[in-house]
């Protein structure tokens, strides 16, 4: 997170009214055996000029290194209120920045906060694909600002985003898919062409029609019937609970999938190994409830 501050504050600096701005807001708090902490790059409160904690009075606030009764004045000063959510990428954007400039402000309307609804989100990159941008914009009503001045290391934000926390469990994959006991399965399937070097991959699909084995990618079908019933899988490496990046990677894999056989019924899973409480209240949303998130333990048999 070193690079991406600069950029969150010289978008805040550019807006008209800028109020406050919070860095690395908790929209959700650590539970130990529940959930992981989520939190915000940016959230701004346009009609807050500042806020006075302890006699200091600031209209920039930086969340770590604050005490509980800071922290707590903070959260109360967004309940009415219009928010900005901000996530930054110091980088081309992403399956992790597009599902965190998603989740996130859906997780502020659904906690305690009582902002004014609804809020604003903002996906600050180096550049986006056209077609995750259009995605983005059109249907989750997230604004795309792309910032391509150089980062704090004299480089220009313009790599691909890594696999990082969207890296895949395939292992897990496979142990999903031998719970099953159905169906065709493909790793890696091409869902977008970024340039010549580089393209978006869904994790596994598994054509539920074919036979039960391991196949190519290119072994499924060119373009699926209506009959065809296609599970898109995603999953993360390293970590048994889903994050905001993996829902991320799962939410446009589906829409991706959808884009390339709009006439097949696509149903998007992500296996773990527990569920997060803090994001699976996300899924009762009815714009996610094609998304499910099923615990599914490593299998003796699946040792890869």
């Amino acid at each position: 997170m070193l690079h991406e501050p600069p950029y969150t504050r010289r978008y805040w600096q550019g807006l008209e009214r800028r109020g406050t701005l919070i860095y690395e807001f908790e929209a959700v708090a650590k539970s130990a055996g529940e959930s992981e902490p989520r939190k915000i790059d940016g959230v701004i409160l346009p009609n807050v000029p500042s806020v006075t904690i302890g006699g200091v009075t600031k209209d920039e606030w930086h969340w770590e290194g604050l005490s509980e009764v800071a922290k707590e004045v903070l959260r109360s000063k967004l309940k009415g209120q219009r928010i900005i959510c901000v996530q930054t990428k110091a980088d081309r954007g992403g399956f992790c920045l597009i599902g965190q400039s998603v989740f996130s402000p859906r997780l502020l309307e659904l906690e305690t906060f009582s902002p004014h609804r609804p809020v604003m989100s903002v996906a600050i990159c180096g550049g986006l694909h056209p077609t995750l941008w259009d995605l983005l914009e059109n249907k989750y009503g997230v604004t795309v600002h792309v910032d391509r001045t150089p980062r704090g290391d004299g480089r220009l934000p313009n790599r691909k985003e890594g696999e990082g926390d969207v890296a895949k469990d395939a292992r897990r994959v496979r142990s999903y898919w031998k719970n099953l006991q159905r169906g065709s399965l493909a790793f890696d399937y091409p869902l977008l062409q970024e340039s010549s070097r580089s393209v978006l991959n869904a994790h596994a699909v598994i054509w539920l029609n074919g036979p039960y084995r391991e196949v190519g990618y290119k072994e499924l079908p060119e373009q699926f019937n209506p009959e065809d019933e296609v599970t898109v899988v995603t999953t993360r490496l390293n970590h048994p609970r889903p994050g905001m990046c993996s829902m991320g990677r799962a939410l446009f894999s589906w829409e991706l999938m959808k884009l390339i056989h709009p006439n097949s019924k696509v149903r998007m899973v992500i296996p773990c190994g527990e569920k997060d409480t803090g994001l699976e209240v996300l899924l009762k949303l009815k714009e996610f409830e094609h998304i499910e998130i099923i615990p599914t333990e490593y299998r003796t048999d699946c040792p890869y």
